[in-house]
């Protein structure tokens, strides 16, 4: 058995009847395309190849990609690479329709990966997800939590995000320190803000949250570096109760921010 790597942040799912569950989820079938992030020792990926769905499985570390090619050499639908995922273009993918990606992603690069995927929103149909169970909150927590986060709402921009079950840390080899989730991703086809003008909404954002304790008004008064009077009449424009704080504020809201910042000719 190959062991997993603490450098790549390499956990092992152990059981076959976890894997079946995850992989239920995405109901793989013949036309399917389906990209594996980090496949590692294949208890996931040999569901997938039986499915006739065509398997692309990522892996950065190169004995895990040799592992499989030999395991699965008789399969004409698997197709090993070795690449890590931050540098793998997508659309190399040969596919009839959008794919579908499954993984069980290193928590450390969770955040990176989720970007990465929502990148490529028009290729990718819906994914399916373990991940931190903390992180699982935050992507799919609601307005006004204490789990909402700028991560919630840059997820919302690009799909519907569900939590469908957890697991534990024994599910895994070794077992990690914390518990993990079972997401499922629905991409739109289209994101709900512009890509043309979501980099802006994005810094407001992340200005924003990195003072989240604060006051919406306080916020945007240190943030833009601008008087009380024309954050609140900004505020107001934008119909934002001035004294909501950063995970009291939509998408939508957000978008509306922007616009009144616009308006009023603040640089972001």
């Amino acid at each position: 058995m190959l062991k997993p790597k603490k450098s790549l942040g390499q956990n092992f799912l152990k059981s076959k009847t976890t894997a079946q569950r995850i992989v239920n989820l995405l109901d793989p079938g013949l036309d399917d395309t389906i990209l594996e992030i980090g496949p590692g020792t294949g208890v996931m990926t040999e569901i997938l190849i039986e499915s006739g769905a065509e398997v692309y499985a990522v892996d950065i570390d190169q004995r895990m990609i040799n592992f499989l090619a030999q395991k699965y050499a008789y399969a004409d639908n698997f197709k090993p690479v070795h690449a890590d995922i931050m540098d793998y273009d997508f659309d190399q993918m040969e596919s009839k329709d959008r794919i579908k990606v499954i993984g069980n992603l290193p928590y450390h690069m969770t955040s990176p990966i989720l970007e990465k995927i929502c990148y490529f929103h028009n290729k990718v149909e819906f994914a399916v997800l373990t991940v931190q169970k903390e992180v699982a909150a935050r992507i799919t927590a609601e307005v006004g939590s204490s789990d909402y986060s700028a991560l919630t709402i840059f997820i919302n921009n690009y799909c519907i995000a569900e939590v469908m079950f957890d697991l534990s840390r024994k599910q895994f080899h070794p077992p990690p320190e914390v518990s993990s989730s079972v997401i499922r991703l629905d991409f739109f086809r289209e994101p709900l803000i512009d890509p043309g003008r979501y980099l802006s909404i994005r810094n407001l954002i992340k200005k924003l949250f990195s003072q989240r304790r604060k006051k919406v008004v306080n916020s945007i008064m240190n943030s833009l570096n601008m008087s009380r009077d024309k954050a609140e009449e900004i505020l107001d424009e934008a119909s934002i109760d001035k004294d909501n704080r950063p995970q009291n504020i939509s998408l939508e809201e957000y978008v509306r921010l922007a616009d009144s910042l616009y308006k009023y000719d603040v640089e972001l």
